[in-house]
């Protein structure tokens, strides 16, 4: 999924299906009427493997609108459905997900007096059509939706997002709906200074509680990543800060384990007058931290954006760091004590800015990376990579070596 350029429709949003080798099976693009600037934001597929694809495009007549494509496993073009806001101005998809027989869109439109509000609707999977739209307004100020997570069971969807409180304060915002629409929750997190205080990545567990993280902000403080658990009542249960002192921390993405432990990555500077390195923090269910990992490429700016776990339970990072004044797609795995596993770079030919934007962990052992590998001075592309992760078992001192001369399968001994 991205944006290609063509010569009569100008930025068009592709869809690309690759198989587990690499080749690609269809491509397709979408393009709204005229020469215009139409992009993808996220992509989901459902249970068939049909594919959903959130975007914006742009019109003269209602300038940005939310678009959402389905496409059949083959390639097929189903339907698209455009949601367009109240006051024909900035309408913008955040996340898309999918459970049972309905898709869940979420971002923000503008209304009619020119601000933002959080806009989040359920589209019937098989025909596109509308089945509820719920929108959110604070105050009559800025709402702008980052996240969305649906519960296992599918009974609740959850979106996070940044709301101004005043003009100048902003608060992390969470609203949990169920499954028709209906807000149940809504739980504000506001910091003491006022700044840009937002969520960017939300998670349900199965008990009905969602954790949210982030950026906040008090008062003399600088930016901390700020993770929040809210339990199954709307409850806030605990909030924890991680950072130093003087310098901006964030948090991209987080993971919640079938035990209840949180794992959150991002960014976070060591001190002062040092580069931002990998950032992955473990807390306990009651908000504990247990431990945490910073990773340092080469003394310069480095950040991770998403993470998945793997088959083995371990957790993989992806995003960029910096090497010899460049980034790379820089992709590791610490297992759940923390310790380094493997790490690994992905230089692109033109040897630019290169980074990565999603990464997806398969029951197989198999990791997909995507990201944008930069090709000239001023054009990048899209990039999809795989990795497998792998263990050997290296067998105690004690494990006796065989007598027999028939085939005895080797797990990690030296034989020569």
């Amino acid at each position: 999924m991205g944006t290609t350029i063509d010569t009569a429709t100008f930025a068009d949003i592709l869809t690309t299906k690759y198989d587990t080798g690499g080749s690609v099976i269809w491509q397709r693009t979408y393009s709204s009427a005229g020469y215009n600037r139409d992009q993808p934001v996220a992509v989901a597929v459902d249970d068939r493997d049909n594919i959903y694809v959130c975007g914006s495009i742009f019109s003269t007549a209602t300038n940005f609108d939310i678009v959402v494509l389905k496409y059949k496993y083959d390639g097929t073009f189903i339907w698209a459905y455009t949601l367009n806001g109240s006051a024909n101005s900035y309408d913008v998809p955040a996340a898309i997900k999918t459970k049972g027989n309905f898709v869940y869109v979420t971002g923000e439109v503008s209304d009619t007096n020119s601000l933002l509000n959080y806009v989040t609707f359920q589209l019937d999977r098989n025909t596109g059509a509308l089945n509820w739209k719920h929108e959110y307004d604070y105050h009559n100020l800025y709402d702008v939706a980052f996240a969305m997570d649906i519960s296992p069971g599918g009974n609740s969807i959850t979106v996070s997002g940044a709301s101004q409180n005043t003009p100048t304060k902003w608060d992390y915002c969470s609203i949990k709906y169920d499954s028709l629409g209906v807000a149940k929750d809504t739980t504000r997190i506001g910091g003491t200074a006022n700044s840009f205080d937002r969520p960017t990545a939300v998670k349900s567990d199965h008990s009905g509680n969602f954790y949210v993280t982030g950026a906040a902000s008090d008062s003399g403080a600088s930016f901390n990543v700020r993770t929040a658990k809210i339990d199954s009542a709307g409850n806030l249960a605990w909030v924890v800060d991680f950072g130093n002192i003087g310098v901006d921390d964030e948090g991209n993405d987080l993971l919640v384990d079938d035990s209840g432990y949180v794992y959150v990555g991002g960014k976070s500077y060591p001190g002062p007058a040092t580069k931002e390195d990998y950032l992955l923090v473990k807390y306990s269910n009651s908000g504990v931290q247990k431990w945490y990992r910073r990773f340092d490429a080469n003394s310069a700016d480095d950040e991770a954006v998403k993470m998945c776990f793997d088959n083995y339970g371990n957790i993989v990072m992806t995003g960029s760091a910096t090497r010899s004044g460049k980034k790379d797609i820089l992709t590791l795995a610490y297992n759940r004590t923390g310790d380094l596993q493997w790490k690994t770079y992905l230089n692109g030919a033109y040897n630019g800015d290169d980074r990565g934007t999603g990464i997806v962990c398969d029951a197989n052992g198999n990791i997909y990376v995507t990201g944008q590998v930069q090709n000239t001075d001023s054009t990048w592309q899209q990039v999809t990579i795989k990795y497998k992760t792998d263990y050997f078992l290296v067998p105690q001192d004690t494990v006796p070596a065989p007598s027999s001369l028939l085939f005895y399968p080797n797990h990690g001994q030296i034989i020569d």
